[in-house]
């Protein structure tokens, strides 16, 4: 099987706490975006820049939440 190949003691580890946190951080203040809340088309570069950081790290720690539930 798929699933008996990878190994999930890491998930009890001080590591894994710790990107769980930053994860959960990033979903939270990426939610607005997610929800529509943000135009970022009227928006200078420098205001966009923070929201395009965390377009592209927000679904990754997304994704990784999920996998770790």
């Amino acid at each position: 099987m798929v699933w008996t190949r990878f190994k999930d003691e890491w998930l009890i580890t001080q590591q894994a706490a710790k990107l769980f946190l930053v994860s959960t951080f990033l979903v939270l203040a990426l939610t607005p975006a997610f929800l529509g809340k943000i135009h970022t088309d009227k928006m200078p570069l420098w205001e966009r820049l923070p929201w395009a950081i965390l377009g592209v790290l927000g679904p990754v720690a997304l994704f990784f939440l999920w996998l770790g539930m």
